[in-house]
């Protein structure tokens, strides 16, 4: 009986194992703000999905620097249109620095070209 136990033991030692390694195999560069905006990074930069069915405004910048600038949610900027993506590289991003944590404030714009609500999402560039 105690043989059976060992082995039962040894099994679910090996399934935490496998289940780890799973875990942090997965890609650690991926965030996905539920089905609204999906972000990448890599070497080069960041890689903003609009998964939204109405074009989107963003900001990027390191998240320190983030707050000593003075800055204005518009609505005639930057934007990605519904569906599509767009890449943004380290050097066009404010304050980045190696290995730094990225903020990026996205919005929409209501019909009468005022911004809707900022939402935001960190991440951390390479």
């Amino acid at each position: 009986m105690l043989k059976s136990k060992e082995t039962s033991f040894n099994h679910k030692i090996i399934f935490s194992v496998v289940c780890s390694l799973l875990f942090c195999s997965c890609e650690k560069n991926l965030n996905t703000i539920g089905t609204e905006l999906t972000v990448k990074t890599d070497s080069t930069g960041i890689h903003i999905i609009n998964n939204m069915a109405i074009p989107i405004n963003f900001l990027v910048v390191e998240i320190n620097t983030a707050a000593r600038i003075e800055w204005a949610v518009h609505c005639d900027g930057t934007n990605i249109n519904p569906g599509d993506s767009r890449d943004i590289t380290y050097s066009e991003i404010l304050g980045y620095t190696a290995g730094c944590e990225l903020i990026i404030y996205w919005w929409y714009c209501l019909p009468n070209s005022k911004p809707g609500p900022v939402n935001n999402i960190t991440i951390t560039a390479y």
